[in-house]
């Protein structure tokens, strides 16, 4: 977690220094958009860091013992739900939608996935910060991959320093990155969403847990129920 963090802060320190040298114009909207989604990213990370999900807590001897016993069904499962389901890694009761994280080695509820960026887990608690997380920094990319292309000719034009081959290495090399970028991180934007229209997780999906019902983007109730799981962090 700790290697995937500095590499991500450093991409980010390159790329910040390279758009202050060679893009900044000031009094442009574009430099005001860039900067604050940047400001309001990097805070949501740094709280997304230290915002764990809810996890369960291992049972005891007697407890272990105790839910055997009784095999009690839970309010709301099913027969089949409702039969003792133990982690066998921290000795947790399952039946509450749980998932196993092998990074954190705890059963977290909800689970969709373990965010190395922010070595984090991402699940009930943190899933609603992390898409905002997401939607910021999306739009922070795409600021700032217009910027860049924008402001290419210009500047090519207008500075001589910029004919060094150096310079214009590391200014494509950085435009790249930022692209790519912005279509992973947009990639995960949009698998967020559609895992959400289906009332899923990304830890569902890969596990073969997710319907087979067909999301069609002209449907509201889609977007209604992705604007209340933004509002709430609750699925509808």
């Amino acid at each position: 977690d700790r290697y995937m963090l500095g590499f991500y802060l450093s991409i980010q320190l390159i790329q910040l220094y390279v758009y202050l040298n060679y893009y900044l114009m000031y009094n442009n909207i574009i430099d005001l958009l860039y900067l604050t989604s940047l400001l309001i990213a990097i805070h949501i990370f740094i709280k997304l860091r230290y915002t764990k999900p809810r996890v369960l807590t291992a049972l005891s001897r007697n407890e272990l013992i105790d839910k055997i016993q009784q095999s009690s069904p839970l309010d709301g499962l099913s027969e089949h739900q409702s039969k003792l389901r133990l982690c066998t890694h921290c000795m947790t009761d399952k039946r509450q939608a749980t998932s196993h994280c092998k990074f954190c080695n705890h059963c977290v509820i909800g689970l969709d996935h373990h965010f190395l960026g922010a070595g984090v887990c991402i699940g009930y608690g943190n899933r609603r910060l992390y898409c905002v997380f997401l939607m910021v920094y999306v739009v922070n990319l795409l600021v700032c991959c217009i910027a860049m292309f924008n402001n290419q000719i210009y500047y090519d034009e207008a500075n001589s320093y910029l004919s060094s081959v150096q310079t214009n290495r590391l200014l494509m090399t950085v435009k790249l990155i930022t692209v790519c970028m912005f279509l992973f991180f947009g990639t995960l934007l949009w698998i967020q969403f559609v895992l959400i229209a289906r009332d899923s997780t990304l830890f569902n999906s890969q596990h073969n847990r997710l319907s087979n019902e067909r999301i069609s983007l002209l449907d509201k109730a889609i977007y209604m129920k992705i604007y209340k799981f933004l509002l709430t962090g609750l699925y509808a």
